[in-house]
């Protein structure tokens, strides 16, 4: 079944919902529109969907990736905006600013193929490298079917950048208001002094002058609010009122009128002006030479009463370390020092210390004493506490470390300390003879003495002394007579002979070859029997394999003829076989003479490889893939296939493919010839419009299929179950609310097609099904993978059609023999018919298969195409609704006749040109309010139905209804391509 869906985008638009209020508000998105138009035609309303999308760079980098859901598509418009659904599956967690950016790489991206799968090499995108488009995927699933499409964003990139200018948000600019408009703003910074302060090159004119300034300026200006000198005062100054012979005196915060001291000081000591003062300028101050007081006033005065020396007694002393803010250390000259010495209470150098304690701030302490007449000289501690049982050491220059005492120390020698020198009467056991010096190593010489541990003295050896072990006889001309205990047992001696060892003695005697070992030179041997290891040749054949004679006592060299294998029988013998005897697969070709196999005979794949690298793959269970490791079909191809041409199209290659290079096309072998690849094997090409279906008849019409019987509507695909729309209705039903409740209408299924799950056939010998809305028959006829019939193929299918006028037609009500010309004809009857007639079923509308079998001839309702009754019976929607009908006071314009009959009609009629429409409004559950609607888009209907009369024809047009009416005079027609 071939389904095409129509997917197009309508805009898309940058929005951002509301002004901005700062820079810190982010975008509202990217609305996106579209259409969806289904397979059949129709443009769907859906509520509830879950849509995917992605943004993609240029090289199929994931920028986005999101989730919509409970969308809702309105006659197939599809509204979402990018950016604000919910993220996920590879998405990388951008801003839609980010997402945008076209300034930098954008890093971190899952890359995909061009088949979907993911490009792991690939994880970055170059706005740079390319023109910065993006691309948005959109996906959706309606009615079991995936929808999938690409549409550029060309310019958005830069529409998101646009939410700043030049890095500069809405708060860095001026909002024009009620009192700052446009225009007001650019006249102040047209103005030349405005002008002159942004450029720095203003000038303040002179104030220095009373024309220079005018008016008044308020002390809040800076001014003093009055244009006299008194008057500022009056103004500046808190008021003088009531003040007089008062000063001006401040707190600090605020000024205020005062009344001046009683007596003012005028002069000091009969000095004025910059008074400098002497002793005796001060009263009771004595003149004494040393400027010490001596008469005092007494301690409550501030004052100390002074000691005979002039000095503060120390009673009057009660001294804090804050009263005595710096004092050099010299002058302590008793007492304990308690705080710590550090740093901060010693400054450098300052202060000597002929002894120096350290105090524990309790009663411990340690005194550091400089010794009497000493040098100075300094200690230089180490830097680390040394570990347990370590002692102090200086290494003579007053560098102090940390040093392992030895387990013994000597604390002195032969009763002597300090630097030792010994006598060898110091030494115990040492006589009085001269000394001798022990030698560290080597031989001691005459003047020397060797250790008793001396390793050398391992035994003393005298001539006389009789030796063992390997050796015989006395020093100094001894014998050997065993080697490593081994007896050295020699005969007579003779030339060549060697020392042999036989397995228990040592003897003398010739080399043989099985005493040998190690590499001999070959003139130094004699051939070799086979027996004893060689060849029993003195030369060999080079580049030959070699294998024994027929005797075995001699090696002799092995070849094969050309292109022959060294093989072995079944005693091991070898020998040479030809390659066509073989079991081997030989490069260049081998023949066996049989059939053969090549392949594992345990449960492993076998590969084919070229280059090193495998090309092609059979499992272990015979799936075949090339260009792939893991086939998942019994052929499995990645990448494309190329098919070339064949002739023979038999039976035995039923199922065969090959490509015609003339019609261009993929064509399949049927058995007995060559057919377009989706056709049934019709001789054109196309496929056969045959469904193999006997209650589903659809007839050829150029590249289209179309239904040979107005529809009838039933509950399974091959026409059987339950019909539908058949149901006879009474005169209390109207043509615009057919039917009202009747109980063949399928439960669930709305006016609007949601719910409708049932199938539209072309069934013969049936009352074709009536009172469909447009929406209900677009949705049966695409449950049927078919789609109503396109109005301009109406009009093609219907052409041959007799149209025999008012008046024929009319015994073909209740069926009708193939003989019976009358009842054969098209079902018209006059156009002042009841609607009581109409609305019978054994009146109105005839069965299907009763419009005669000549088709195009005067006494049938069959087309040249063999498509029956197109001409009344019932009218047809057709898949048009989309045409705009106008207004009309009358709310309807009649159906009128063609009188001009022109070359294809006779009086047939046309209904609601320029009219409104018939429509009803409901939700597609119910009918709503019907009625005359301006402006209402209507469906078209063709043909005209039974009770149109000679109005009736292939060329009546109704735009009478919208497709949201169910009339009882309205039936349909599916088609689909071949």
């Amino acid at each position: 079944m071939n389904k095409k869906w129509n997917f197009f985008a309508i805009a898309f638009v940058l929005l951002f919902m509301g002004p901005f209020y700062s820079h810190a508000q982010s975008h509202k998105g990217i609305s996106f529109q579209g259409v969806i138009k289904l397979p059949n035609g129709e443009y769907p309303t859906r509520s509830g969907l879950t849509v995917n999308s992605r943004v993609l760079s240029p090289n199929n980098c994931i920028l986005r990736e999101e989730q919509f859901t409970g969308v809702n598509v309105s006659n197939g418009y599809i509204n979402i905006a990018i950016g604000t659904g919910s993220t996920g599956g590879y998405d990388p967690g951008f801003s839609m600013k980010k997402v945008m950016d076209n300034s930098a790489v954008i890093t971190g991206l899952t890359c995909l193929h061009s088949d979907g799968t993911v490009n792991g090499s690939v994880t970055s995108f170059d706005p740079s490298s390319t023109n910065g488009a993006r691309k948005f995927r959109l996906s959706v699933t309606i009615d079991s079917t995936p929808v999938v499409a690409d549409f550029n964003m060309r310019a958005m990139a830069y529409a998101i950048n646009s939410e700043s200018l030049n890095g500069k948000t809405e708060s860095n600019f001026v909002n024009t208001s009620t009192n700052i408009t446009q225009t007001a703003a650019e006249n102040w910074f047209a103005s030349s002094v405005m002008g002159q302060l942004l450029s720095g090159t203003y000038v303040a004119p002179s104030a220095t002058t009373a024309g220079n300034v005018s008016g008044t300026v308020a002390i809040a200006n800076g001014g003093t609010g009055a244009t006299t000198a008194s008057g500022a005062l009056t103004n500046l100054l808190p008021s003088q009122s009531g003040h007089a012979g008062k000063i001006l005196t401040t707190d600090g915060t605020s000024a205020s009128w005062v009344a001046p001291p009683a007596s003012p000081v005028t002069s000091v000591a009969s000095k004025t002006g910059a008074v400098t003062l002497d002793a005796a300028d001060i009263s009771d101050f004595s003149t004494a030479a040393d400027a010490r007081i001596t008469a005092q006033k007494g301690q409550a005065n501030g004052l100390a009463t002074l000691d005979a020396s002039g000095k503060v007694p120390s009673t009057q002393l009660a001294l804090t370390a804050a009263d005595i803010p710096s004092l050099d250390a010299s002058k302590i000259t008793s007492g304990t020092l308690t705080q710590n010495v550090s740093s901060s209470s010693v400054a450098g150098t300052t202060g000597s210390f002929t002894n120096l304690r350290i105090y524990d701030g309790t009663s411990e302490y340690l005194t550091m004493t400089l010794p009497t007449g000493g040098a100075g000289y300094s200690i230089k501690w180490p830097n680390a506490v040394g570990a347990n049982g370590t002692v102090l050491q200086t290494d003579a220059s007053g560098n102090l470390s940390w040093v392992v005492l030895p387990s013994a120390p000597v604390t002195s020698v032969a009763g002597k300390t300090g630097a030792v020198t010994l006598a060898n009467t110091d030494i115990s056991g040492l006589g009085t003879a001269s000394t001798y010096n022990v030698p560290a190593t080597g031989d001691a010489a005459a003047t020397e003495v060797v250790k008793g541990n001396d390793s050398r003295l391992t035994g003393a050896f005298q001539s006389s002394t009789s030796l063992g072990g390997d050796l015989s006889g006395t020093l100094p001309n001894p014998s050997v007579v065993k080697i490593q205990g081994k007896a050295v047992a020699p005969t007579t001696y003779a030339a060549g002979q060697t020392l042999r060892y036989d397995g228990t003695n040592w003897i003398n005697a010739v080399l043989g070859f099985a005493d040998i070992s190690g590499t001999v030179s070959t003139s130094q041997l004699p051939t070799i029997p086979v027996s004893k290891g060689g060849t029993g040749v003195t030369s060999i054949t080079a580049n030959r394999l070699l294998a024994s004679d027929g005797t075995g006592n001699t090696v002799t060299p092995f070849t094969c003829g050309v292109g022959q294998l060294v093989t072995f029988d079944v005693s091991g013998v070898m020998g040479c076989t030809s390659y066509s005897s073989s079991g081997i697969f030989a490069n260049g070709g081998n023949s066996f003479a049989t059939s053969a196999s090549l392949g594992t005979n345990d449960n492993y794949n076998l590969n084919f490889k070229t280059n090193g690298s495998t090309r092609m793959t059979v499992l272990a269970n015979g799936d075949v893939g090339i260009g792939t490791t893991t086939p998942a079909a019994k052929l499995d191809v990645a990448g494309g296939v190329k098919i070339g041409s064949s002739t023979s199209c038999t039976a035995t290659e039923e199922g065969t493919l090959r490509y015609n290079s003339t019609s261009k096309g993929m064509e399949f072998c049927n058995g007995s010839l060559w057919a377009a690849v989706g056709s049934t094997g019709g001789s054109n090409g196309l496929r056969s419009c045959a469904t193999g279906n006997a209650n589903d008849v659809m007839v050829a019409v150029g590249s289209w299929c179309v239904d040979k019987y107005e529809a009838s509507v039933w509950s399974a695909a091959d026409g059987s179950g339950t019909g539908y729309f058949t149901d006879s209705t009474t005169s209390a039903d109207t043509d615009s609310n057919y039917p009202t409740g009747a109980a063949n209408v399928p439960a669930g299924c709305n006016r609007n097609g949601a719910g409708c799950v049932q199938y539209a056939v072309s069934k013969p010998g049936v009352i074709p099904s009536r009172g469909v809305t447009w929406y209900q028959a677009a949705k049966f006829c695409a449950n049927s993978g078919k789609q109503l019939i396109p109005d301009d193929l109406w009009q093609v299918a219907a052409i041959g059609t007799y149209d025999p006028g008012a008046g024929s037609g009319t015994g073909g009500t209740t069926g009708g023999s193939a003989t019976d010309a009358a009842a054969a004809r098209c079902n018209i009857n006059t156009h002042n018919a009841t609607w009581a007639t109409w609305l019978k079923t054994t009146n109105g509308v005839r069965p299907t298969n009763r419009a005669g079998t000549t088709a195009g001839g005067t006494n049938a309702c069959s087309s040249d195409y063999g498509v029956d009754d197109m001409v009344g019976n019932l009218w047809e929607w057709t898949s048009m609704n989309s045409i705009e009908a106008g207004t009309d006071t009358a709310g309807f314009s009649q159906g009128k006749n063609n009188s001009s009959g022109g070359p294809f009609s006779t009086a047939d009629g046309t209904w609601n040109i320029n009219g409104s429409a018939y429509g009803c409004d409901g939700d597609g559950t119910s009918k709503g309010t019907c009625g005359w609607k301006n402006n209402t888009p209507a469906a078209a209907l063709r043909g005209g139905h039974w009770g149109h009369g000679a109005q009736a024809g292939v060329t009546a047009l109704g735009l009478s209804n919208s497709g949201s009416v169910s009339g009882w005079s309205l039936g349909f027609r599916c088609a689909r391509p071949r």
